[in-house]
């Protein structure tokens, strides 16, 4: 089999040498293309791209980060890896290698339902975590000495379901997907790069210089991908969702980024760290600015997140309707492949958005709420469109915490109502909550509150209330990005800063909680404004008798 060269509509030409291509042609990363890549058409109709090309991209940019990565650092550590030129081309193949299959454990809906991968149950009815799923692969795969590194490592890591399950699936899959090149690539390492998971400096025993130089290498590889600083993942996925979707976001130019990608050594320190020259510090505030963008005008959309809710709840409903463990066999590793899983006498193999909503509407016509995810026309509305709404509705110019108090009382209310899976609150849902002995105070209280002020109100008690943090700052650590100054003086003994010294501020801004509120029934101005004065004296004279949590 030949290379292949495949058109991009944001990178240009994407080039796979025989064995990437043979990998993408396989049925498990064609699955990919009937994955969609994030919830935002309900909201940016254009918004039509998979999986599938994203994880082209984030290939294409890792190809390109790999060589310069390597190149820059032999000139600004002044290093020569000559000698070790044969391990950096293994760990720069299982750099691509990872890159491109990092999303390949991904669910249905993608970020919607990865949630649902919990547990395998096996044919004896036993049970085990996806977790274990991937420390049993990371066994059958390294030495002994190493899998327990790992598994000791990657308890102190926390990354997400498919991401987990993508990891798993790479190694457990990799005489398919690499056959007789499957010695050429460090398989532990592409489990690792693809939860983010670096090996501890702390934990190593006395090592040489060299030694350690490699190693920081392989740190520097696994946070390339996929890290709380600037990724190929998050840079493909940023200008990729922004552009197909339409909304004008800040524009990012990757090829200088690109170009600039280095590495430092901490003060005092002999381990190196990922690092980007000065050149490339205006790209990076506009990468900051544009994940920003992106998490408060396209991921935290209320509408975005009502359909993705939505559609969780109507998944959970599939496990009661179906039966036979549907969640849990369903939503699991056999499923994704090939092989398959029977439930309820249906085949599901090579899951996809597809499977789920066929399944969905076969309940068509019994579930309301499943209605609601294909008619447009009866879908709740949001009270207030975004935090700036919220906050102009809530902030009191007496109690600087009103925002916040408003929040925390309806707070309980919207936990028990997820936890109970009640999506939403109605006559019939709210008296099995007053009813409940077992419900808290606090939940009633929220609860009986909204049916009042609909009953003041003329309104129909028909709610859905959803939380959201809306956070002004991008989900980077700007501690942990690095510039360095190689061409200026020291300063303190070092040639480098933190983006967050650069910013002065930088991303440590406070995380504002909030929630929105749904209804079928569109509120007038004058509702909207007796809600706000309802609300707001109602926490007031609660805060008067007890101080807020």
């Amino acid at each position: 089999m030949s290379s292949k060269i495949i058109k991009d509509s944001i990178h240009g030409y994407i080039t796979l040498d025989e064995t990437f291509s043979y990998i993408i042609d396989s049925p498990e990363f064609q699955r990919l293309k009937y994955i969609e890549q994030g919830s935002f058409r309900v909201l940016y109709p254009a918004a039509r791209h998979d999986r599938f090309i994203h994880s082209l991209g984030t290939y294409h940019l890792a190809c390109k980060f790999a060589q310069n990565f390597i190149q820059n650092i032999q000139e600004d550590l002044n290093i020569n890896l000559d000698k070790v030129k044969i391990e950096i081309e293994e760990v720069q193949k299982t750099f691509y290698y990872a890159a491109l299959l990092h999303d390949i454990g991904h669910a249905p809906f993608s970020h919607t339902s990865e949630k649902f991968f919990k547990r395998k149950t096996e044919s004896d009815g036993s049970s085990i975590s996806i977790n274990m799923q991937l420390c049993n692969a990371v066994f059958s795969i390294a030495e002994e000495n190493e899998a327990e590194r790992f598994k000791q490592e990657f308890e102190d890591c926390s990354p997400s379901p498919h991401e987990i399950m993508s990891a798993t699936i790479l190694i457990n899959n990799a005489d398919n997907f690499l056959r007789d090149m499957k010695d050429k690539f460090d398989l532990e390492l592409a489990a690792r790069m693809v939860i983010g998971c670096t090996y501890d400096y702390n934990s190593q025993e006395e090592i040489s210089k060299e030694e350690k130089l490699f190693l920081g290498i392989k740190n520097c590889f696994i946070r390339l991908l996929n890290s709380d600083t600037v990724d190929v993942d998050k840079l493909d996925y940023i200008t990729r969702d922004t552009r197909m979707s339409g909304f004008d976001n800040v524009s990012i130019d990757i090829e200088r980024l690109v170009r600039s990608v280095t590495a430092i050594r901490l003060e005092n320190e002999e381990w190196i760290y990922p690092a980007f020259r000065k050149n490339a510090l205006s790209v990076i505030d506009n990468v900051f600015r544009a994940k920003t963008e992106q998490g408060l005008w396209m991921v935290s959309h209320p509408i975005v997140l009502y359909d993705s809710e939505l559609l969780s709840y109507c998944i959970h409903r599939l496990d009661s309707l179906v039966g036979h463990d549907y969640i849990s066999n369903v939503f699991s590793i056999d499923a994704l492949g090939q092989k398959g899983v029977t439930v309820n006498g249906k085949k599901y193999r090579l899951l996809s958005d597809i499977d789920i909503s066929a399944d969905l509407r076969t309940f068509y016509e019994k579930e309301e709420l499943f209605r609601e995810l294909y008619e447009r026309q009866t879908r709740r509305h949001p009270i207030w469109k975004s935090y700036y709404e919220y906050k102009y509705l809530f902030k009191s110019e007496k109690n600087t915490n009103t925002e916040e108090d408003v929040f925390v009382f309806f707070k309980g209310l919207m936990d028990y109502m997820k936890d109970s899976e009640i999506f939403v609150l109605c006559d019939e849902s709210l008296e099995k909550i007053l009813e409940n002995d077992q419900v808290s105070k606090n939940v009633k209280e929220a609860a009986f509150f909204l049916k009042s002020f609909c009953e003041n109100n003329n309104i129909k008690l028909n709610f859905a209330l959803l939380p959201s943090t809306n956070s002004f700052s991008p989900k980077f650590n700007a501690e942990s990005v690095y510039i360095l100054f190689a061409k200026l003086p020291d300063r303190n003994g070092k040639n480098y800063e933190t983006y967050n010294f650069i910013k002065e501020s930088g991303s440590n801004e406070d995380k504002h909680r909030m929630f929105y509120l749904y209804s079928q029934e569109k509120f007038s101005k004058e509702q909207i404004e007796s809600f706000k004065e309802t609300i707001i004296n109602h926490v007031e004279r609660i805060n008067k008798k007890m101080p807020r949590p």
